[in-house]
């Protein structure tokens, strides 16, 4: 859900909200649009997940990129940018993983696809398979690109997010996979410290510090006990070696 107010955009993804100011109407609503999930109103160029310089002062997320600069308060969850899609995205996903983790969640670089009532979430390297997984494995997609988890008192949940093409309501997690390219193919049970390390890897770190980081590495931690299955498909054969194995 995302609504305007003067030249501000606010924003309501995985159950954060998030304000972008923006300096007219036209690019409020381009910004609404975009994380509305109508991608072509801007460039791809969003998908971007490194900026060259960030820090932190107080609440104040402060990131430069070239003769760029830009600054979220993390406090009050406002977002000021130039009309640049990169940094706009980048800040917008500094909010949401920095919201997330003070309610016990984190971002995960997965495709998220509810299936019998839970939610299939496989994570990995860009290029793993996991957009293919989404276009092909059948079910409603939370996600293609991060994916909310949430741990609550019944659980894990995952949560859509507007990257790139999911929606709908939360449902509970139900299988984690670990894709994994460029070995033979293979699949095993996984949990504990190999676990953790991979969904570390994988994990939407978007504010410098070490409490932030321990925040989401005890989330990993815990998350890595619930175990995945790591898979290592065959070329284009990555929906059926996930369909044999989940």
């Amino acid at each position: 859900m995302s609504a305007l107010a003067g030249h501000e955009a606010s924003l309501r993804i995985a159950g954060v909200d998030v304000h972008v100011r923006c300096r007219d109407a036209g690019s409020a609503e381009r910004v609404r649009r975009w994380f509305g999930g109508r991608r072509e109103t801007w460039s791809d160029a969003v998908v971007e997940r490194s900026i060259a310089e960030t820090s932190l002062r107080g609440s104040m997320l402060h990131v430069r990129r070239g003769a760029l600069e830009a600054h979220a308060d993390l406090g009050s969850a406002r977002v000021v940018a130039p009309p640049n899609p990169s940094l706009i995205n980048f800040l917008v996903l500094a909010v949401v993983s920095a919201r997330l983790s003070e309610r016990a969640g984190l971002l995960l670089h997965a495709a998220a696809i509810e299936r019998g009532g839970g939610v299939l979430v496989a994570f990995g390297q860009s290029g793993a398979g996991k957009s293919t997984l989404a276009r092909e494995l059948g079910g409603r997609v939370l996600a293609d690109e991060f994916v909310a988890l949430v741990r609550g008192r019944r659980g894990w949940r995952a949560r859509s997010t507007p990257w790139w093409r999911g929606g709908g309501p939360p449902a509970p997690l139900g299988r984690l996979v670990w894709l994994v390219r460029g070995e033979p193919p293979s699949v095993r049970e996984v949990r504990g410290g190999e676990l953790c390390a991979a969904l570390w890897r994988e994990v939407g770190r978007y504010v410098p510090g070490a409490d932030a980081d321990r925040r989401v590495f005890d989330l990993c931690a815990d998350l890595a006990r619930l175990g995945a299955v790591r898979v290592a498909a065959p070329e284009g054969g990555v929906v059926d070696a996930v369909r044999a194995a989940a």
